[in-house]
């Protein structure tokens, strides 16, 4: 595995547009999503389903994070997404992001190169 994309989401909506774009990339090398999920357990079938129907060509890892807050906590959502990701490169991301068509690419390359 090339590069793995972490996202982290505490949002009950958002990761439509962050998949559109992920589905979108032009020429990626080898990639996969790690979506560490606040609201797993609500959605994960919900979310089983809509990514083989929708998204068939991403390779998306769904998990949990176990460590529940009262409040926004992103950097336990990364740190559980980071412990799951198989790449040489990692990339984060936030629900309702875009990412342009060349952003894997880009990073990849850029990783390579050794900036």
């Amino acid at each position: 595995m090339n590069v793995s994309v972490v996202t982290t989401t505490v949002s009950l909506g958002g990761l439509d547009m962050l998949f559109n774009s992920l589905v979108a990339q032009r020429d990626p090398p080898e990639f996969e999503i790690i979506l560490a999920d606040e609201w797993y357990e609500m959605r994960k079938d919900l979310l089983a389903d809509r990514l083989r129907r929708d998204y068939a060509g991403l390779n998306v890892k769904h998990v949990p994070i176990t460590k529940r807050l009262p409040f926004i906590d992103h950097c336990t959502g990364w740190n559980t997404g980071l412990r799951t990701a198989e790449g040489e490169l990692v990339c984060f991301l936030n629900d309702y992001f875009w990412a342009y068509p060349d952003y894997v690419k880009d990073h990849w390359v850029d990783f390579v190169k050794g900036f």
